[in-house]
């Protein structure tokens, strides 16, 4: 599909950081300009990890010079309507359709008043998960705050899981609507074929992941250790001391290798006997999807949200009980023992950039250039 003319789309995010969010919005940025669709992307902060394509305009929203959080929630607000007036054509808002990334950029463009019908927020992590980290007062103030967030606005979750939740809440959204992240199949595929060093020799078993407790290092730590097979377990991400603490409190510095933050994880990848998610709560981790791509079998927790989506149909992965860590030692133990590819992977039919990004211009309303796509199904038709 390919849609002519000069098309603006806004996509506000916190920052183009490391997770999997940044990733997203670039990928989609690129998408929507190899159809004719000009994006711009606009980030609360400049911190960024991934390389930006010069063809993606970003612009970065002028920091608040006052530290306290009520008062940098308002000038966030400020500065992301100024910077939308922009960039809408004769400064109406309600002609910028606006996809905003994360939760300090949905408060952001809520409070900045953008008007219902041209605002989606997209929603990239389980909130059950999320609100299963909080305990009385606070779990039923998070539970508020998402129940105004997301009631009467356009929404759009990166896994079926999640609208399954908004309905489970009883949270009532304007519109509401499941698109998976988007891949570049064949430039994942080539990019693995790239040397990469410091990739061990020996067996090894992948976790890409940031120091959070909710990916939950000490249940994978603590699962590896009772791995019998010799064996290498690498984890890649941004950590802090407290994991190192935590791999030489379960005497694994002889196993356990950190590396960090890579921009090309995929030959990582493809050389893993499997990759592995540990996490209580995700929400469509691109790793997993990533790994199949390059034919890397998975274990991961049937965690909300998204794993077991992802990993519907295939033949070599699995899916254990999340906290069980004799099921995810037996997994690993067999994916290291067998050391299968993995050859079958429905959801690569679902996820391919041309695909996610025709998704989003229908839900948006460019699905034919001009008209409202029927396909922004309301939510009380769903």
């Amino acid at each position: 599909m390919r849609t002519e003319g000069h098309v603006q789309v806004a996509l506000v995010i916190d920052q183009i950081g490391d997770g999997g969010a940044g990733h997203t919005v670039l990928k989609l940025a690129g998408g929507l300009a190899s159809v004719g669709v000009h994006p711009v992307i606009i980030t609360l902060s400049d911190r960024a990890k991934h390389e930006v394509d010069p063809s993606i305009r970003v612009i970065c929203a002028k920091p608040s010079p006052i530290s306290l959080p009520v008062l940098r929630r308002r000038h966030a607000a400020r500065e992301i309507r100024r910077l939308l007036v922009t960039q809408a054509p004769g400064g109406d808002l309600e002609k910028l359709p606006t996809i905003a990334f994360l939760r300090d950029a949905h408060r952001a463009c809520v409070a900045a008043r953008i008007p219902a019908s041209s605002l989606y927020l997209s929603i990239r992590t389980s909130i059950i998960g999320d609100l299963n980290c909080k305990r009385g007062r606070k779990r039923r103030r998070l539970q508020s705050w998402f129940t105004g967030l997301l009631s009467g606005r356009n929404v759009i979750a990166c896994s079926k899981g999640l609208l399954e939740e908004i309905e489970r809440l009883g949270i009532r959204p304007r519109t509401q609507r499941a698109i998976y992240n988007p891949y570049d199949v064949e430039k994942i595929r080539a990019m693995a074929s790239e040397e990469a060093e410091g990739v061990p020799e020996e067996p090894f078993l992948l976790h890409i992941g940031r120091d959070h407790a909710q990916k939950r290092h000490d249940f994978l730590l603590e699962a590896f250790k009772a791995v019998p097979t010799p064996a290498r377990l690498v984890l890649m991400g941004n950590h802090g001391p407290r994991l190192r603490e935590m791999i030489e409190a379960h005497d694994l510095t002889d196993r356990v290798q950190q590396v960090g933050y890579r921009s090309n994880p995929y030959p990582w990848i493809r050389r893993a006997r499997g990759v592995v998610c540990s996490s209580d709560f995700e929400g469509f981790p691109n790793v997993l999807v990533e790994a199949l791509i390059v034919g890397t079998p998975c274990v991961s927790t049937d965690c909300p949200t998204g794993p077991a989506e992802i990993l519907a149909g295939t033949e070599v992965s699995r899916l254990v009980q999340v906290g069980d860590t004799g099921e995810l030692m037996r997994s690993m133990e067999q994916l290291l023992r067998s050391g299968e590819r993995e050859t079958s992977a429905p959801i690569l039919g679902h996820v391919r950039t041309e695909i996610i990004v025709g998704e989003y211009l229908r839900v948006i309303g460019l699905g034919d250039g001009t008209q409202p796509a029927p396909s922004t199904t309301p939510a009380d038709q769903l």
